[in-house]
This record gives structure tokens, C-alpha cells and sequence, in this order.
């Protein structure tokens, strides 16, 4: 499949729940090609800025290959009939530019600024596909402030193939630090140890070219923005949650593979969002009754006693079209949604089901 790591990671059944909307995600890199089909309709330009020129060029030059491929990981946007499908494919993409354009090597100082940005302007999720040698002091303390300001963070490990190779941000305390593997789930160049937090897709995944096009992008800069984008879909559901309980969920909802250096975490979208997979057809049990109505525009629900479900209303594209609650007997008005194709999911006792309905004109 071409896109392997997404059904790997589940996040083609986590995706029935959440697609990061809305959720600030900032890529920090060397800018993307602003008009490529996958990207283009998601950014947020008002809230992207190039930090090394002190401008709002975001747009990658001919050496900037970087920036493209790593947010369409994350972001490229989902069921626009276009190439593929980003983990967060539609959440609020902030592009911040902090490379030297004459090389493409990141900037300390503009990456610090764009960091002290995300948390002064409320971004939710980082993503960082690069790396120092060393840690210093004022990286590591704008790091902090985000943590504090609320911002899940993650960063790539590097491609090097050793143990505990240093490595920054990734090493710092409040970023998650991720590896890589092929579509086999095995290793092929990204590095290793205590140091390494998950590994996720990164050797040989599909995503968004400078050029406009699709290729595949290869090493740790390339599962970083899985889990970024993973974060993103956890804050749509949880918008109140910090960091740390982004952080947990992840980890504790992770499976456990195999590589040549031993056993590590490997995430799985679906369980962290607490949805049963490998379901075609919602079980028949006696936990509700929810029935749609054409005539009055309206789902006619009745719900256990003392239970309380959230419904979760989606077009046809898969966004949220509208969230509400409701217990005991009534119904819920549909008509605002305008006609067309929509999906319901309830919760009810901590169990999800889901179906379809049409809303027609009432015209």
C-alpha cells in the first residue's frame, strides 16, 4: 500500500474520531512548497513567518527540499481527492521558516524565535526534523516554556545508526525524541537507546515534494511528524489535556515491536484514541436506539438509563460537522446541516458506534 505507515499506525480507524481539526500544529523547518495540491488549502498563512529573514516568505527555494515532505506527514489534507492523506490532515498548519537559505541549515537563533512564538501565540503541537550536537541552555529553556505553555513537542533522533547518539531537541526532557522503521518495522539507519522515546514510519513513506509531486521520504525527519500529528489528533479530543497526558497517552497506548537492538514502542492512533479496530459492522447489543428521521430532519435516540453519550456528527470529507450531547429519549435536530451524506459516531458506557444517515432539502 502506499501508505503503509498510516495503516500501520492505525490512524485510518483513529481517523473515524479525530483529524486534528483545528488544532494548531507548527512545523518548524525550511519552509514547503506553499502552492503544492496536499497543502496548499490547510496552511494557516497568517500564522506561518519566516524567522531567519524576519518576513512572511515561507516558501521553500530550489536547496530547501526539506520542509515539503515533513509537512505533508503531518498535514496533508484528508479527503481532497489529492494525493494522500497526512496523519492531522486537518489541522491548522503553522509553517515557520528558521534555516539559512543559502545552505538550508537551521538557525539557532531564528529557531529559538519560532519556538518563544508557538507558545506566545498558542500553537499546540511541534514538530523539530533536525538536530544539534549539543544542548544549550536557551534552547533548552524555550523548550520549557513551551511544555509549560501547553505545546506537545517532538523531534527526530538522527540517522546516524548509533547508540545514544547526542542529539538536540530530541534529547531534551519535554521532547519526544523519535526513530524509524521501514515498512518491514525494522530499522534501517535511525538511532537508538535510552534515548529515543517511540520509533514510528520514517523509511520509505509517502508524502508531499518540493516539486508538487509524491515521493518517498527516508530516515527520523520522517516519523517525527507522525507523531506530532498523532499529538494533534489526541488535542482535537481532548482540547483541556497538557503535554504530559499527550505524552502518556501515546506512550501507554503504543505496541511493543521487535528490532535488531531490541524491543520499543511503536504508536497505534486507534488504541490511544480508545477505538476498537477490526470492526465492519457495529455489534448488535442492547445500548441504544438511534434512528434518523427524514421528515423531521432529526435522530430519534433512546439511551440507557442515567447514561449520558457525546454525538459526533461528519461530513462526507470527514469533518466534523457538528458535536453534541444527549441522554434519556428525544432527538436531535439535523437540519442545520444542509442536505447531503453524514456520519454519526456515539459514545455510550465507554463503548463507540457509528452509522449513516442522508439529510435531505427541506425545501
Amino acid at each position: 500500500e502506499d501508505q503503509w505507515d498510516k495503516k500501520e499506525m492505525n490512524a485510518d480507524w483513529a481517523w473515524n474520531l479525530s483529524t486534528g481539526y483545528n488544532v494548531p500544529v507548527a512545523i518548524l523547518d525550511v519552509g514547503v512548497n506553499t502552492k503544492h495540491e496536499d497543502l496548499k488549502g490547510i496552511i494557516n498563512f497568517d500564522m506561518s513567518y519566516n524567522f531567519y529573514e524576519d518576513n512572511k516568505n515561507i516558501e521553500s527555494g530550489s536547496n530547501e527540499t526539506h520542509g515539503t515532505p515533513v509537512a505533508g506527514i503531518v498535514a496533508s489534507e484528508i479527503d481532497n481527492e489529492k494525493g494522500l492523506a497526512g496523519v492531522a490532515g486537518k489541522c491548522d498548519l503553522w509553517i515557520l521558516k528558521v534555516d539559512d537559505p543559502e545552505d538550508g541549515a537551521v538557525s539557532t537563533s531564528a529557531e529559538i524565535e519560532a519556538l518563544a512564538y508557538c507558545g506566545d501565540k498558542g500553537a499546540r503541537v511541534i514538530s523539530m526534523s533536525y538536530g544539534f550536537n549539543l544542548p544549550f541552555q536557551t534552547e533548552e529553556n524555550v523548550i520549557n516554556y513551551c511544555w509549560e505553555k501547553g505545546i506537545f513537542m517532538t523531534a527526530s533522533v538522527g540517522n546516524r545508526g548509533q547508540e545514544n547518539k547526542p542529539n538536540y531537541p530530541s534529547m531534551y526532557e519535554h521532547v519526544m525524541g523519535v526513530g524509524a522503521v521501514d515498512s518491514d518495522l525494522q530499522r534501517v539507519s535511525s538511532n537508538y537507546g535510552s534515548s529515543v522515546d517511540i520509533f514510528a514510519p520514517g523509511e520509505g513513506v509517502l508524502t508531499t515534494t518540493l516539486s508538487g509531486r509524491y515521493n518517498l521520504g527516508w530516515g527520523t525527519s520522517f516519523a517525527a511528524p507522525q507523531v506530532a500529528g498523532l499529538g494533534a489528533l489526541l488535542f482535537e479530543e481532548h482540547p483541556t489535556w497538557t503535554p504530559q497526558q499527550v505524552w502518556d497517552k501515546i506512550i501507554e497506548s503504543s505496541r511493543t515491536i521487535t528490532l535488531d537492538i531490541g524491543d520499543v514502542k511503536f504508536p497505534d492512533a486507534a488504541k490511544m484514541l480508545d477505538i476498537q479496530t477490526g470492526i465492519t459492522e457495529q455489534p448488535t447489543i442492547p445500548v441504544y436506539q438511534l434512528d434518523y428521521n427524514m421528515a423531521l430532519q432529526s435522530l430519534q435516540y433512546s439511551l440507557p438509563a442515567n447514561s449520558q453519550a457525546r454525538l459526533d456528527v461528519f461530513d462526507v470529507s470527514g469533518r466534523l460537522a457538528d458535536r453534541g450531547y444527549i441522554s434519556g429519549q428525544g432527538s436531535y435536530s439535523t437540519g442545520d446541516l444542509g442536505s447531503g451524506v453524514f456520519f454519526y459516531q456515539i459514545q455510550v458506557n465507554g463503548q463507540n458506534y457509528s452509522g449513516k444517515f442522508v439529510n435531505a432539502d427541506s425545501r
